[in-house]
């Protein structure tokens, strides 16, 4: 859509956007920012000097074709909380006490963000759900806030059950399965795949997360990064039980971009595109596990044998950290001795480190399957790309994604990951063993009708996202309709004050 497009009707919403600091947070809103942008609305991405480095070629590409977006840096308050400076996302917090002071510090710049948005008249924010505080500031503003969840339907839905029905109470092992009543599927869970934060005896904790669902509900509504044409059950199930509007916009990437490829990258793009251009159709598998995972060197070394006992071509995304926290040569020492060199040397593998273009990887005809932990970006991105899924969930809504991809979409082999997993405490993860990898693997990779139906269905949901954001789509209407809404509180405001 050009910038002239709409600019007579809606070009004076001026709308803020509040992230959290954490790439898959980010990220998305970031793209919806740019979709409000490219809808007439004027956008301020509001975030910190750091993070907001990543996102100034596309701010300033999206601002040089005459959208009105830019980005509003502010200096996180490091000294104050007791944060390394330079320290300003989660993916790079190693501890509980780390999280917290980031958490911390980023309640601290309420004063300089409500400041500066009564400076710039915005008329809606869009916050992150956990950033609950900013619904107190849009009260003392009289503007509306919506709360941006990066989790799917079907994530927000069984929250919702368990919190009110409470079925793992009705099994005694932690191990056997229990049935979530109500839902619009039959899904099953165990004790163990449930969050900490909902099993938790913490009382700071569980304060916490009762403040961040006030707020939700508090908030004008939510905006969704899904499609009606995949998640309308939980929709209705979620809007109809928790009595809040939402607004699906998603898949928020399809709208505005694929993968952005860094011109310092040393050839790496190239190197990759190359690569999979001499490999057979559906013969590669993408290995990615998000920007937070950081696997233990027992999980490493299990991985690295399947992906060689399975003898299958691949590209691994491998992320370890230092000791200290800094990155260091992420995990190359961990891998069997020879193991990169050899797979390099065969053409069977490429492995990668703190960065991937997964977008262009996943759309790529060579790849034939993505293993994955189940994060609510990367499991729309394997359904644009129509790739059917290893199924990995570690940690936060990851369990409850996996029954919608394994369960309800039915495109995903589980690889048995049986454990809610905290980030913070590497040796508590249940390792995987290469038996488990292996076997998910040669199913995944080797053809067949199983496979193949997963693979079928997969591209039919993918052809259905893309309709989704297309003119008069689900998702485009979606999002007109809300921006007409925004505007017409804003013009009854006006009227008021008058």
């Amino acid at each position: 859509m050009q910038p002239s497009a709409m600019a007579n009707s809606i070009d004076q919403l001026r709308v803020a956007f509040i992230p959290v600091l954490a790439p898959g947070h980010m990220i998305p809103l970031m793209d919806i920012a740019r979709i409000f942008a490219r809808h007439g609305a004027d956008v301020t991405f509001i975030t910190t000097t750091g993070n907001a480095a990543r996102f100034r070629r596309d701010v300033d590409g999206d601002s040089s074709s005459g959208y009105k977006i830019k980005l509003h840096a502010l200096q996180l308050p490091s000294d104050e909380v007791g944060l390394p400076l330079g320290l300003e996302s989660f993916s790079e917090t190693t501890s509980r006490e780390m999280t917290a002071k980031l958490y911390r510090a980023l309640g601290l710049l309420e004063n300089q963000i409500e400041n500066f948005l009564l400076e710039s008249g915005v008329d809606c924010i869009v916050s992150d759900t956990i950033l609950g505080w900013t619904v107190d500031v849009a009260t003392r503003l009289e503007i509306p806030r919506l709360v941006f969840q990066c989790a799917g339907y079907i994530a927000l839905s069984i929250a919702h059950c368990i919190s009110s029905h409470a079925p793992e109470d009705k099994v005694e092992s932690d191990t056997e399965p229990f049935e979530l009543p109500g839902l619009p599927n039959k899904i099953e869970l165990t004790k163990l795949q449930i969050p900490n934060w909902v099993k938790t005896t913490n009382k700071m904790v569980a304060e916490i997360m009762e403040r961040i669902l006030v707020a939700q509900r508090r908030s004008f509504g939510i905006l969704m990064n899904s499609f009606l044409e995949l998640e309308a059950d939980y929709k209705d199930y979620f809007e109809t039980n928790c009595g809040m509007r939402t607004w699906p916009i998603g898949p928020v990437s399809s709208w505005v971009k694929e993968d952005n490829v860094d011109e310092d990258d040393g050839g790496l793009f190239s190197e990759v595109m190359d690569w999979l251009d001499l490999q057979q159709p559906n013969s590669v598998l993408y290995v990615g596990f998000g920007s937070m995972t950081v696997f233990p060197d027992e999980q490493l070394l299990e991985i690295a044998h399947a992906l060689q006992d399975s003898d299958c071509r691949f590209i691994w995304v491998v992320r370890k950290r230092g000791e200290e926290g800094g990155e260091e040569d992420n995990g190359k020492r961990y891998l069997p001795e020879g193991f990169e060199e050899r797979m390099k040397k065969e053409k069977k593998g490429l492995i990668m480190r703190k960065w991937a273009p997964q977008i262009k990887i996943l759309n790529h005809p060579a790849v034939g399957g993505f293993m994955t932990q189940c994060g609510w970006n990367s499991t729309l991105e394997s359904i644009c790309a129509g790739q059917p899924v290893i199924s990995w969930p570690l940690t936060a809504e990851q369990f409850y994604i996996e029954k919608l991809m394994t369960q309800v979409m039915r495109t995903a082999v589980p690889v048995g990951s049986r454990r809610w997993w905290d980030m913070n405490n590497p040796a508590a993860l249940e390792i995987v063993k290469r038996e488990q990898i292996t076997k998910a693997i040669t199913l995944v990779l080797g053809g067949g009708d199983e496979v193949e139906g997963m693979r079928e269905r997969a591209r039919e949901l993918g052809r259905a996202a893309k309709t989704a954001v297309s003119p008069n789509g689900s998702s485009y209407n979606s999002l007109v309709a809300l921006m007409d809404e925004l505007k017409s509180v804003k013009l009854k405001k006006e009227s008021s004050q008058r």
